[in-house]
């Protein structure tokens, strides 16, 4: 739904909401990737993040905060994002190049042409599937928001195996505001709901969400009933908040670092 005074509101029901959050979940599941600690000696949970392609080349994008616990010349070999091959093996994609904001808490991985072609259970999301317009999309389309992501609370790790289990969180809420001035914009949070399946649930906390993507809630729209809106950045849990990254920004800033004229990060490796 939008303000009540907008003639462009979506009308929407509960029931109407939880069936879409059900369709968005398996939707938006190939997209959705965790990031690993992952060497001889140990691995442990970092946080979620999301595939994206842009210009013909193939990237993991999260937060920065999400691997800086790994030291930076330690990232590419370090990191550990699963997949599973057309085979059903259990394999890691390979990273061929890494950069980091600092500032804007952006993280991106270059993910290499070869680990892509053998990729079963994942798919990268394509630019027209990215909002560039977040305030386009507030005033004008709807103030729904999904986002999809690995709770840390759901995360087990058999330490001496090395092996991870992992169960995903669906969760679906309301833009709260948008600040133009720090391009940042914030969501109403609240750690009771409704599952995709009707019950109701209490989320115990948002921490290893961060990095996942959120996606805008197009209804009326011909190709896609979903386009990613941002990242999911930090949660302000004493306002019932969640703050996102614009994808544009994002977008903007793996164009500056990975295309731009002396800012291959492939020629770095």
């Amino acid at each position: 739904m939008l303000h009540e005074d907008d003639e462009n509101v979506l009308i929407i029901t509960t029931e109407e909401l939880r069936r879409e959050t059900a369709q968005f979940k398996e939707w938006s599941g190939p997209i959705l990737i965790k990031f690993l600690a992952d060497n001889e000696d140990y691995i442990y949970s970092l946080g979620s993040g999301g595939l994206v392609k842009y210009k013909e080349r193939y990237f993991a994008i999260t937060n920065e905060h999400v691997v800086r616990s790994i030291n930076q010349n330690e990232r590419i070999s370090g990191i550990n994002i699963p997949y599973k091959d057309k085979n059903g093996v259990d394999k890691r994609m390979t990273i061929i190049a890494e950069a980091e904001d600092k500032d804007n808490d952006i993280a991106a991985f270059e993910i290499s042409p070869h680990s892509v072609i053998n990729i079963d259970n994942c798919r990268f999301l394509e630019e027209d599937q990215m909002e560039k317009n977040v305030k386009g999309y507030i005033e004008n389309t709807s103030n729904i928001v999904f986002s999809h992501g690995y709770p840390m609370y759901e995360t087990t790790i058999d330490y001496e195996e090395k092996v991870v289990s992992m169960e995903t969180l669906p969760y679906t809420t309301f833009v709260d505001s948008y600040d133009e001035f720090s391009d940042i914009i914030m969501l109403t949070c609240d750690l009771k709901g409704t599952s995709e399946f009707g019950n109701e649930i209490e989320i115990s906390s948002f921490g290893g969400m961060s990095g996942s993507l959120i996606y805008g809630y197009y209804k009326e729209d011909d190709k896609t009933n979903y386009k990613c809106l941002g990242i999911l950045s930090f949660w302000e849990q004493n306002n019932n908040r969640l703050g996102v990254y614009p994808i544009n920004d994002v977008l903007n800033f793996i164009e500056t670092v990975f295309f731009s004229s002396g800012g291959d990060k492939r020629l770095q490796i």
